[in-house]
């Protein structure tokens, strides 16, 4: 309850864990501990009519304090890689476009490297485990040291546990993405490999999409609301599509397994589902470009691509 212009809640957690204090509009997110935090939501008319809130949280809390000047430092990072990138798009200059690219790609480094650096300075600390899948070079390959490197404790810990669950379920995978080729003038789907909720790696190639007609690359995540709607309404449709032809897979661009394999049981999907579990840092995601979900991809026996984002109508046109 809010009274005369302050709150305040109390309760017990089990462990550290990331939260989000919703209020009207927005939220607030936080690394949760057993320590004070003080929050200040302050209301700003940014317009006549317009209002959003500044917000600010005040702790003690080592963990939330180091998890928060990561993500503020991420932040920074990919502000500048986008910079660069933006200049070397609208550059004329061919000499001034490289250079951009390559300031680019240091800053990229820099992005890895932060990844690596947290978990080689704090092995004991609940927001290492939490942030660690996000990196945007997270493979079992590359991090399984670093996470034999944490502490019992840590690894002992919710986020620690989903950690080595997405390690492991990624153990087998090298997911590269081939260079664009083309069939006349159809461009075909490069080869990508994923891995469905028990670990094991199907090639996305031509020797997969041949299988049957037409392939429909449903690409979702489990925090989307609009995707999970389109889940419901392609299970009422997936019985008629395959009699005509058409196999429905499912990409997730989700970054952790559980939240993952939780909304597949949820929305009841049979159709078969793949991920990298690298988010927008997949190979599928940067190869078309993805801007926002949901989004689909068809692709025709020879592994052409024929269309995307067809829903309805516009897929039966393809059908008949």
């Amino acid at each position: 309850m809010i009274k005369k212009n302050n709150f305040l809640i109390k309760g017990e957690i089990a462990e550290p864990v990331a939260g989000m204090l919703e209020f009207k509009g927005s939220g607030l997110k936080f690394f949760l501990d057993s320590t004070a935090y003080n929050v200040h939501l302050f209301l700003k008319e940014i317009s006549p009519g317009r209002y959003s809130y500044e917000t600010d949280i005040a702790t003690n809390s080592t963990i939330h304090n180091k998890w928060k000047k990561f993500v503020a430092e991420q932040v920074t990072f990919f502000s500048q890689k986008a910079n660069y990138l933006n200049k070397a798009d609208s550059s004329q200059n061919p000499t001034l476009t490289t250079e951009y690219k390559r300031k680019a790609a240091e800053v990229d480094l820099a992005i890895r490297q932060a990844y690596k650096t947290l978990a080689e300075n704090e092995k004991n600390n609940p927001a290492t485990a939490y942030l660690l899948p996000s990196a945007p070079d997270f493979s079992y390959k590359k991090y399984i040291a670093l996470y034999n490197g944490l502490t019992f404790k840590l690894k002992s810990s919710i986020y620690g546990k989903e950690l080595f669950d997405k390690l492991n379920l990624l153990k087998n995978l090298d997911s590269p993405t081939a260079q664009p080729t083309y069939a006349g003038k159809q461009l075909s789907f490069p080869l990508i490999n994923v891995v469905d909720t028990l670990g094991k790696v199907t090639h996305l190639d031509k020797n997969f999409f041949k299988q049957q007609r037409f392939t429909l690359i449903e690409v979702w995540a489990s925090w989307c609301g609009p995707c999970r709607l389109i889940n419901i309404e392609l299970r009422g449709k997936e019985a008629e599509y395959a009699k005509r032809g058409l196999k429905i897979i499912g990409f997730s661009l989700d970054n952790g397994i559980s939240s993952w394999k939780k909304a597949i049981k949820d929305d009841n999907v049979k159709w078969p589902q793949y991920s990298d579990l690298k988010a927008t840092n997949s190979p599928l995601a940067i190869f078309f470009e993805l801007k926002e979900i949901p989004a689909n991809i068809l692709v025709d026996r020879d592994g052409n691509i024929v269309a995307r984002n067809v829903y309805g109508p516009a897929i039966d046109g393809y059908l008949k």
